[in-house]
């Protein structure tokens, strides 16, 4: 029976906000050019490709994300099959997975994989799911994959076992799900005669099996009959699965659910307590990214993405960020209800630009606003590699390029010009223009000046495109 892994990635990120955004989610941010989480995730797909065949996976996103998710899709074994979907509103979970389910033909055993989450001891991880891919082969059922935890957090849900684990096989039963605890109380579940672990929220089991389930859960509700619903997985049946997560429709209703322990490093990331993860930290208990100045200064999360470095004096407890022209200063305290700020900044017209910030994601890579004036604009542009900019033109602007890193080929009037580091090439108003990056694995990155009447999007004049952009 073929193994599937299911990435979800549908996420946006808005409790990491500004560092994550609408338009760079968290799973998809490169800090210091290392892989992003979504990259990561696609990893260790690969990586269980190599102790376990894995011939087909399945990739589910929003379709706001789909350029970012094809760009960096290319860390997955090239033996393995990308198979994507994307949906066009947010659904939660149980929609998601049951797109991905639907959208293999025959019977297999999936692993339900968020793509979200930092792992740092991938060996262990993957070595956990295989034991519960032999499980569900052997067994059949549902088989979750629980973190041990480290200390009593109120960031996470809990999955409570049976009084013992068996310590041969080292797997549990399942007796029951909890929503994220508060302090007192994570306390106590890890005094508890229980055994409870982290809800990682990987899953593993037969398709055939969870569509049955599916069936049995949501056809009476729907006066639905038994069998028509059970032969006919279709997207007819999507209309009738509430927008709720898998752990709400399935499993807090399925039985036969065991537990297998993960003793390794993991983090959801889902907060900004959590994310410190991914940052060093001081004697002072100051955790940071990029350059900082720190005099009598305790306990602060300190992001800086520029060149100058953020000074602080006499701080303690505090988010201060400086981060693709976005910034934030906060308590750290307060930080848990960041989307009640980021609520009031979309509720107003002139506001609700800033939630996306200068990072502008394209299929081909992305650009960043670095400054402006009613004369001229900066920009930084990332092409991935093997992408190509519209051949196009403009009639109110002349541009010039500085390239910074890589190498490209532009096209000028139907002249082909190759420009490497520290070479740059001036484009004039009218001019047919595009450029490639023919690397299989570098970014070519150049400055953009812009000047001229007119230095918005509106003015480009679309001749070819790739992506079929009009």
């Amino acid at each position: 029976m073929d193994v599937i892994p299911l990435v979800l990635s549908g996420g946006g990120g808005s409790r990491l906000w500004p560092l994550s955004s609408p338009s760079i989610p968290k799973q998809f941010i490169r800090l210091d050019n290392r892989p992003s989480l979504y990259e990561q995730s696609l990893a260790r797909v690969s990586h269980l490709n190599e102790l376990l065949p894995v011939k087909n996976s399945v990739i589910v996103s929003s379709v706001d994300n789909e350029y970012q998710i094809k760009s960096q899709s290319k860390s997955l074994d090239k033996n393995i099959k990308k198979k994507f979907i994307f949906e066009t509103e947010k659904e939660d979970t149980l929609r998601a997975i049951y797109r991905g389910l639907i959208s293999e033909d025959d019977d297999a055993i999936f692993i339900v994989l968020p793509s979200d989450h930092l792992i740092n001891t991938s060996e262990v991880f993957t070595k956990t799911l295989i034991r519960g891919v032999n499980l569900v082969k052997k067994s059949g059922g549902i088989v979750l994959i629980g973190v041990e935890p480290s200390h009593p957090s109120e960031k996470y849900g809990y999955i409570q076992t049976n009084k013992k684990i068996n310590s041969k096989s080292m797997i549990a039963d399942v007796l029951k799900f909890h929503e994220k605890p508060n302090k007192n109380q994570a306390k106590k579940y890890l005094q508890s005669e229980s055994i409870f672990f982290w809800n990682s929220g990987v899953a593993i089991f037969k398709k055939n099996e969870i569509l049955k389930k599916i069936s049995q859960i949501y056809s009476y509700n729907n006066s639905r009959n038994y069998k028509e619903f059970s032969k006919n997985y279709n997207n007819d049946v999507l209309q009738l699965l509430p927008k709720i997560s898998f752990d709400v429709g399935i499993l807090e209703k399925a039985d036969n659910i065991k537990i297998i322990p993960y003793k390794g490093h993991w983090s959801d990331l889902g907060s900004w307590s959590t994310v410190t993860d991914l940052f060093n930290s001081d004697d002072d208990g100051n955790n940071y990214y990029g350059d900082y100045i720190s005099y009598d200064s305790k306990g602060n999360i300190i992001v800086n993405d520029t060149i100058n470095p953020i000074s602080i004096f006499g701080v303690k407890d505090h988010l201060i960020l400086n981060y693709q022209n976005r910034m934030l200063v906060a308590p750290i305290k307060k930080l848990d209800d960041i989307k009640s700020f980021t609520d009031y900044l979309n509720n107003d017209d002139k506001l609700k630009e800033v939630i996306n910030g200068d990072i502008n994601v394209r299929p081909w890579g992305n650009f960043h606003n670095l400054f402006e004036t009613d004369k001229f604009k900066l920009k930084k542009i990332t092409v991935d590699p093997k992408q190509t900019l519209s051949l196009q033109y403009h009639n109110h602007r002349y541009e010039s390029w500085f390239v910074i890193s890589g190498k490209g080929v532009v096209e000028l009037n139907g002249e082909n010009i190759k420009v490497s580091k520290n070479q740059s090439i001036y484009i004039t108003k009218g001019a047919k223009h595009r450029v490639t990056n023919p690397s299989k694995a570098t970014q070519l990155i150049f400055v953009e000046i812009q000047a001229g009447k007119i230095l918005s999007e509106l003015d480009i004049v679309r001749l070819e495109d790739n992506y079929n952009r009009t």
